[in-house]
């Protein structure tokens, strides 16, 4: 991001925004914004309700091995020697074998041998740059009720900060709501007076999968911010205007496979269905069974 001079910004909050919390002790987060927009049935059980989804969580599902690897790969930098000679075979061997994701490893491997050569290349300080600022670093504001864990934090070599999220999904698959999701934490980072004084200046977002080995950069932009927060608006009026389950389960389910609320989902959202009121002939160009269609849409199109 750069003004007209080309020089280069830092990111910019919008003044304006509503930062009222959330009714109750609802704190906002990543995956709440995440999870609503795909279904907010599962939304409701999980934020609202806070009933403990049947899950499993045994080693091989993708939730684990997606934590998994997000605790192995944040390890690792405590391993690492910066004083022995860099190399694949010596960088494999600080991450583990023998796993169901050792491509992941590998991949990860790798691409930080190429991070580290990189930055050799042009004659930059390794202590600096290939070792992250931070991992997992949590971040709360109490006051405005929201919170969230960034993945990695990493200096530039133009003096700012880029936040990265690690994805053991295909990075590229949505960027809308990658970006979104980025810029929540940047937000988290940026309003976090400890975190601003010793990390930033913020503005430049990324993500890396291990999957395919893909990654992703690019400078956080104030439509990207302004497009998150209308998502956080969204959500957070929803979430104060919808008093009762009914309100809640009429609206579409998103991800029904391995979901730990299928149980009272089923059970309560037929009954929901029961209540509804019939549809008229003019409600039939929307959906003859349910009405959703029109709804579905929309939160569609939010998705996007």
């Amino acid at each position: 991001m750069s003004d007209d001079s080309g020089v280069k910004s830092e990111v910019t909050l919008d003044p304006k925004f509503n930062y009222e919390p959330c009714n109750g002790d609802f704190v906002m987060r990543k995956s709440t914004l995440q999870t609503f927009m795909y279904c907010q049935r599962y939304f409701y059980y999980a934020f609202i309700r806070k009933m403990p989804p049947v899950e499993d969580t045994s080693s091989g599902t993708p939730a684990q091995l997606g934590t998994d690897f997000h605790a192995e790969s944040s390890e690792f930098y405590t391993k690492v020697n910066l004083d022995v000679p860099m190399t694949y075979n010596y960088l494999r061997s600080l991450l583990p074998f023998d796993t169901q994701t050792d491509a992941w490893y590998d991949n990860f491997a790798a691409f930080e041998l190429g991070r580290y050569n990189d930055i050799v290349m042009k004659k930059l300080d390794p202590a600096l740059y290939f070792m992250p600022l931070a991992n997992e670093l949590y971040i709360e504001i109490p006051y405005q009720r929201v919170a969230g864990t960034i993945d990695r934090l990493w200096r530039l070599e133009d003096g700012r900060t880029m936040i990265q999220d690690i994805k053991t999904g295909n990075v590229v698959k949505n960027k809308t709501a990658l970006r979104r999701e980025l810029a929540f934490y940047c937000h988290l980072a940026t309003e976090d007076h400890e975190t601003m004084e010793k990390f930033g200046p913020f503005g430049v977002i990324s993500a890396y999968s291990p999957r395919d080995n893909s990654f992703w950069i690019e400078d956080l932009t104030p439509r990207t911010l302004e497009a998150m927060y209308g998502w956080w608006e969204l959500v957070d009026y929803e979430t104060r205007s919808r008093n009762n389950t009914e309100q809640w389960l009429r609206n579409p389910f998103g991800f029904c496979e391995n979901c730990g609320y299928s149980h009272p989902c089923w059970v309560e959202g037929e009954t929901t269905l029961a209540r509804q009121v019939p549809v008229t002939p003019d409600d039939e160009k929307t959906n003859t069974t349910t009405g959703w269609e029109s709804k579905a849409t929309k939160d569609e199109e939010w998705r996007r």
